[in-house]
């Protein structure tokens, strides 16, 4: 007997079409989801995020890292995790171009401010993923000055190094990979020693988002935001040792 597929959860009742599949570093892959008749997507702001329902029936969030003004599509990476509970693992192995991916509408708990002065972007492994839609969202022309610090263990597993390694972005960028030394970890406090005007956005793995909400308690509550996908309590799948002084 075939086996039953899994029911459609109520939260992802529109259903896109893969379109796309990247390898785009060391087991993270990026979807590319448009909606099946081609028709444009509801709109979503920088730092949202979409729920959808793994192939294994599985109910996972993940961050939407391409432009807001992108309307023809959500594009989403997934790190593959064989020591998570399987929605990654079945992202990966079970999903193909051309299947039906059910997708909730978009939804934003880590929201970029518009009138800010500054931005200081801090991102920890797939944590760049939000972080990413916020810088794509500034375009050609920020509103503000930003800086983007993107830490990772080696180059083989930083998403969009590529993109982000551009030249025109080097004032900008600093990718920063420890290599598993402790030795070689990235100091955060000179960044975030003295508080300015400038907002803070942090995403990553638990230990980095802990080390930066440490570093940042003299700073106006208001001005530092942090994004986390935990769900009945749970920690993320990637929340693994992390290395930050």
């Amino acid at each position: 007997m075939m086996p039953t597929p899994p029911q459609t959860h109520s939260d992802t009742q529109m259903p896109l079409r893969v379109a796309r599949i990247l390898d785009i570093a060391r087991d993270i892959r990026s979807f590319e989801l448009v909606h099946p008749d081609g028709s444009k997507l509801p709109s979503f702001t920088p730092g949202s995020h979409v729920k959808v329902q793994a192939p294994n029936g599985l109910l996972r969030k993940y961050s939407l890292c391409n432009a807001p003004v992108d309307r023809n599509r959500y594009v989403i990476a997934v790190k593959r995790e064989p020591e998570g509970l399987g929605g990654s693992l079945s992202m990966h192995v079970e999903l193909h171009e051309g299947d039906t991916l059910p997708t909730s509408l978009p939804s934003n708990a880590f929201p970029l401010v518009e009138n800010a002065k500054g931005y200081l972007f801090v991102a920890g492994g797939i944590g760049i993923t939000p972080i990413l839609s916020m810088i794509r969202s500034f375009g050609e022309l920020p509103p503000a000055p930003w800086k983007l610090i993107y830490l990772t263990r080696f180059p083989e597993t930083a998403a969009f190094r590529e993109e982000l390694g551009a030249p025109e972005l080097q004032s900008r960028v600093r990718i920063h990979h420890s290599h598993g030394d402790p030795a070689r970890a990235f100091d955060l406090w000179p960044v975030l020693e003295k508080p300015n005007t400038a907002h803070v956005y942090c995403c990553g793995p638990r230990a980095l988002m802990e080390a930066v909400r440490d570093m940042t308690g003299h700073w106006s509550p208001a001005n530092v935001h942090f994004e986390s996908f935990n769900e009945g309590g749970g920690v993320r799948p990637d929340d693994k040792p992390f290395m930050v002084k």
